[in-house]
């Protein structure tokens, strides 16, 4: 079962690894400039050389060496940032099973009338928060006055049910955070999932974290810290129980792989 992709966290304005990775590119391009300049020039003297007084083989032998040389530095390169793409700083997406992770998303899954996760943040304390919640065609289908909230984190439940009290369909649903302050100005805010991750998908050669029943990215994650909460999975795990699992089915991915 393919989980649904949550909703990515606003992307930073630059990143090493983006730099990085466009530089690998940009060279990769140039490399393959140069080396059909080169052959086509090479091609050319080798037409036009002297009969009586041919080139050196070993020259234009060396060169093309050299070139080769670059070439699969460049290759490696791109393996080496194919590698970095699927790790972040907080570690290889397996280790994250069983941890208790916070990761940046508007996104929430709706299943049987609750809602796991939803934590919001208050830059500053604000006199009155509304909440307004949208579905997967970007409807507004439920919501209301918070009224005031002090500045950090905040939990927020919500039943599943729309303005007019009619439960609605199990699914993706978004959040949206709007508080304004005392003196009127707007009170910045960040929405994010919480929860116990329980396994690790690949979906289109990248690593998701099923958070909540969600999809989650590595690049999404805020804070990871150690299950002494006992919390539960949402499928009803435990943290231990669910590494145990998930060990277990990797265990018997590779010996089918093997035979």
């Amino acid at each position: 079962m393919t989980l649904p992709v949550a909703a990515a966290p606003p992307a930073p304005a630059s990143s090493a690894t983006s730099s990085t990775a466009a530089a690998t590119q940009a060279g990769a391009q140039s490399l393959q400039e140069n080396q059909q300049t080169f052959l086509t020039l090479l091609t050319a003297q080798l037409k036009n050389q002297d009969p009586l007084s041919p080139m050196d083989p070993t020259q234009f032998t060396q060169q093309l060496v050299a070139m080769n040389g670059v070439q699969q530095q460049i290759v490696s390169n791109q393996l080496l940032q194919k590698l970095v793409d699927h790790q972040t700083s907080v570690g290889d997406p397996v280790n994250m099973i069983g941890k208790l992770v916070t990761a940046e998303t508007p996104s929430g899954k709706l299943t049987a009338g609750r809602t796991s996760g939803w934590v919001y943040s208050l830059d500053a304390p604000a006199k009155n928060v509304v909440v307004q919640v949208f579905d997967s065609n970007s409807q507004l289908v439920a919501g209301g006055a918070l009224g005031a909230q002090s500045a950090g984190e905040h939990a927020y439940a919500w039943n599943g049910k729309s303005f007019s009290g009619s439960a609605l369909p199990d699914g993706v649903y978004t959040l949206k955070i709007t508080a304004t302050g005392a003196d009127g100005k707007d009170v910045s805010s960040r929405v994010f999932q919480r929860g116990v991750v329980s396994s690790v998908e690949s979906v289109d050669g990248k690593p998701l974290l099923n958070l909540n029943g969600l999809g989650v990215s590595m690049d999404a994650i805020d804070a990871v810290a150690a299950n002494d909460t006992g919390q539960t999975t949402t499928t009803g795990q435990s943290a231990s129980e669910a590494a145990a699992a998930a060990a277990e089915a990797a265990a018997k991915a590779a010996a089918k792989a093997a035979a």
